[in-house]
């Protein structure tokens, strides 16, 4: 744990971004639903006990805290996310919590990695095997990973996965993208390239996906 804690207070020294090499592995792997166990559970006093420890550090030593938020907006974001961290939570949850805070910052160059345990778990996760790009609020299909299903292929607009709609999927994931102030494209970017991290860790851990998506002809077209 002081791993994780240590890079989320030195997030500010642009530590690399919440990632796994492979964002679609192999279908051998261990299911997602295994990596709580395998990543540990932290108390919400653990939790907690980290959360101030970071606050402190960021409120002693970021040069830019309050240049794009203001100090009560930041004070606001710190309640507000502490009070998450109120029961037993997998590491994965401390760690949402903490980007999320850090996002409030709106500084690009501020934001928190897993620690090696956690990384080393996530990428035996069966990831969503397609990848992405956002384009006004909406999700195309840039590449299928799936090896024997190619009925989903590029270019196609996802409409729903594993039946939460796109625009519910997007509006989980924005808050916890940083970026330098109002700037949208880094964090569009970001989404993108992290997408099917995120959705298994705000949206399903499952290993099986069902998606529906729209064809260049309006065709629904279900996988």
């Amino acid at each position: 744990m002081k791993q994780l804690l240590l890079l989320a207070l030195l997030a500010y020294l642009n530590a690399p971004e919440l990632g796994v090499s492979d964002p679609s592995a192999e279908a051998g792997n261990i299911s997602a639903t295994q990596l709580p166990g395998a990543i540990g559970v932290l108390t919400a006093a653990q939790m907690r006990a980290d959360f101030d420890l970071m606050r402190q550090s960021l409120e002693e030593a970021h040069p830019g805290l309050y240049r794009y938020s203001t100090k009560r907006e930041m004070d606001l974001a710190f309640e507000a996310q502490r009070a998450k961290l109120n029961r037993p939570s997998p590491k994965i949850h401390f760690l949402l919590v903490v980007s999320e805070l850090l996002a409030a910052i709106r500084c690009g160059h501020t934001h928190c990695q897993p620690d090696d345990e956690t990384q080393h778990a996530m990428e035996s996760v069966r990831f969503f095997p397609l990848r992405v790009m956002v384009e006004d609020g909406r999700l195309a299909v840039v590449s299928n990973d799936t090896p024997d299903d190619q009925t989903i292929r590029p270019g196609m607009q996802l409409l729903t996965i594993n039946g939460s709609k796109v625009e519910d999927v997007l509006r989980k994931m924005w808050p916890l993208e940083d970026g330098d102030g109002d700037i949208e494209t880094g964090r569009r970017m970001h989404i993108e390239k992290t997408f099917t991290i995120y959705y298994w860790a705000l949206m399903d851990q499952s290993a099986d996906f069902r998606v529906e998506a729209r064809d260049g002809a309006g065709k629904m077209v279900t996988a």
